[in-house]
């Protein structure tokens, strides 16, 4: 079993590379200058990043949490805070505690 670090690594690093990935392909279909191609870069990677996330994590919790396997890992990472008590990263798992 993988440790919640571990989750959250992968959970983080698979949207950062499929939305890399997305931007650099959309990069490849226009044809701007070399400066303009850099700035579009620097714009689409992080906008792709975000929205592969925010889908993601979307269906994950809207559908089906099987589509948590598009961001590595089905499994959401828990959380401890002072006292040991773990929580869900969905805080309508634990509302009114």
């Amino acid at each position: 079993m993988l440790s919640d670090s571990l989750i959250a690594l992968i959970r983080t690093g698979v949207p950062a590379i499929v939305g890399t990935v997305i931007a650099f392909l959309i990069d490849k279909g226009i044809n701007i200058s070399d400066d303009q191609v850099t700035a579009l870069s620097a714009a689409l990677i992080p906008l792709c990043i975000s929205l592969y996330y925010a889908l993601a994590t979307y269906l994950e919790r809207n559908v089906n949490p099987n589509f948590g396997w598009l961001l590595g890992q089905a499994k959401a990472p828990t959380y401890e805070v002072d006292g040991g008590e773990s929580y869900p990263q969905d805080p309508e798992e634990y509302a009114g505690e």
